[in-house]
């Protein structure tokens, strides 16, 4: 079983346009397992791409993990990169064939999340093909700064103008997916997918970051800025913040 890619588009895959434009459409599409995966940046989506790996005739090696995700997930992802919105796959994937797959994601809160990416972009080395907001992570002197420039820097328009809902959404802006996990109940949640796809697909947990509760990187400013910026996420996946990580949603 294989990802669909450029090279291998099968006899009753019917592309909206004639040219697969590669690093387009960048998520895991299989026929086979019937399903399209949206992977939104810190949402536990290495691990679930590395659980998925072995249904679409990909066994990682041990190795792989320690080499970075940047290695080894371009290796499963359908066009060999990922992070890409839904809405890149409408030009490329026929509606009938977008209608009968499984379009599936998982959503984290978003104070959290970004305390997330940011140890996570503070932990990876520039070497390998820094992106802006890598660059920005390492050049700031603080998790408050970072926050700062992410609303401000015109470097990072791109990260702060696109919500986990208009991640998930179509051309029309309409959210488009059949399964919305969150990274709060992931493994309660993705034994909801494994059964909807009906596969065994253990989820190891991969990449975790040493730290404490989200809460105590944010002042006033900067959890105020977060909400403004993703107001959207906050107020339709019922996210607000924690002090103590008791609750996450409502």
């Amino acid at each position: 079983m294989t990802p669909l890619s450029g090279e291998q588009v099968c006899d009753d895959i019917e592309l909206a346009e004639t040219t697969w434009l590669a690093g387009r459409a960048t998520m895991i599409v299989s026929q086979e397992l019937g399903c399209l995966f949206v992977h939104i940046w810190k949402t536990g989506g290495s691990s679930i791409t590395a659980a998925l790996a072995p249904h679409l005739g990909i066994e990682p090696e041990p190795w792989w993990f320690e080499a970075g995700a940047a290695y080894w997930q371009p290796r499963v992802h359908t066009t060999g990169m990922m992070h890409s919105p839904y809405e890149a796959a409408e030009p490329l994937l026929s509606p009938e064939l977008l209608s009968r797959l499984f379009k599936f994601s998982f959503v984290r809160n978003p104070w959290d999340l970004w305390v997330s990416y940011y140890s996570f972009l503070r932990n990876v080395s520039q070497a390998n093909r820094p992106t802006p907001i890598m660059r920005v992570a390492h050049r700031l002197d603080s998790f408050t700064d970072f926050i700062r420039g992410l609303k401000a820097l015109p470097e990072l328009a791109k990260w702060r103008s696109r919500t986990q809902v208009e991640f998930l959404s179509d051309s029309q802006g309409i959210l488009a997916m059949d399964f919305i996990g969150r990274f709060e109940r992931l493994t309660e949640d993705w034994a909801v997918v494994q059964q909807r796809l009906g596969i065994q697909a253990p989820l190891p947990h991969l990449y975790k970051s040493p730290r404490g509760h989200y809460s105590q990187y944010y002042t006033a400013e900067t959890r105020g800025i977060i909400a403004e910026l993703f107001t959207q996420d906050v107020e339709h996946f019922g996210y607000f913040f924690s002090e103590d990580g008791v609750a996450e949603s409502s």
